[in-house]
């Protein structure tokens, strides 16, 4: 090899390195905001102790509504899926309906819970929370997702 190649090489190697250490640190970044959207808001919106008590406080009321909201939104695909074999398409879409019906009540509640956000907001928080509620959906989506699995 001559000295040229082995520079391109070396170059090469060496900015491979960085683009792999800029992914990772990237990537950590991301997963120690993505764990804590909650933490995220407090942050950016400069809560005090009496306004982080209050928007705990929200945060369960709307753990709770959506856990419910998924529960019966599973239970209906488990009366929708049981009955596959059979051949019902009024049953079949009266059902579907009724958990796209649920997946609109859960849309209804996340909206709200952010509405209580905003309530929660002072002086010029309503201002940062205004600025911050386009970014709301990518804050709450940074949490990693399950892997997909193949189905054949």
């Amino acid at each position: 090899m001559t000295k040229k190649t082995k520079i391109i090489i070396a170059l090469l190697v060496l900015l491979n390195l960085a683009l792999m250490t800029f992914l990772y640190l990237g990537k950590m970044e991301h997963n120690r905001i993505a764990g804590k959207p909650n933490a995220v808001i407090i942050e950016k919106l400069g809560f005090d102790d009496g306004q982080i008590k209050e928007y705990q406080a929200l945060i369960q009321v709307h753990a709770e509504d959506s856990r419910r909201i998924f529960r019966e939104i599973g239970k209906s695909k488990n009366a929708l899926y049981k009955d596959a074999s059979k051949d019902n398409a009024h049953i079949n879409d009266s059902i579907a309906e009724a958990i796209g019906n649920k997946f609109k009540e859960l849309e209804a509640i996340h909206f709200d819970h952010f509405v209580g956000i905003r309530n929660l907001c002072k002086g010029d928080q309503i201002a940062k929370f205004d600025e911050l509620s386009s970014e709301l959906q990518s804050i709450f989506n940074m949490r990693s997702k399950p892997q997909r699995r193949n189905r054949h």
